[in-house]
């Protein structure tokens, strides 16, 4: 009963760090691709050293955004996978 409760405590750890990392990630992810998006559609964005230091910012903000989100998935597969593990032993 005590793995029991340390899994299903684990899984519940797991989903708030998801969630947390899902609220995290996904306004760099956003504000990353507009910063992209808007300074490469640009016609001087190749010249233009102010267009290309937004671009690498932009960029920077775009893979963090998306390194959060990766965080979030691995914390929910783990939460998935400690629930599972609490599902089994007190049911199975």
């Amino acid at each position: 009963m005590l793995i029991v409760t340390i899994n299903a405590i684990f899984g519940a750890g797991c989903l708030f760090f998801a969630q947390r990392a899902a609220r995290r990630g996904w306004p760099f992810l956003r504000t990353g691709w507009m910063a992209v998006q808007s300074n490469a559609s640009q016609p001087d964005f190749r010249v233009n050293v102010f267009r290309r230091r937004a671009i690498s910012e932009g960029g920077r903000f775009l893979i963090g955004g998306l390194l959060w989100l990766a965080a979030a998935l691995v914390g929910f597969l783990l939460a998935l996978y400690f629930t599972r593990l609490a599902w089994i032993g007190m049911f199975g």
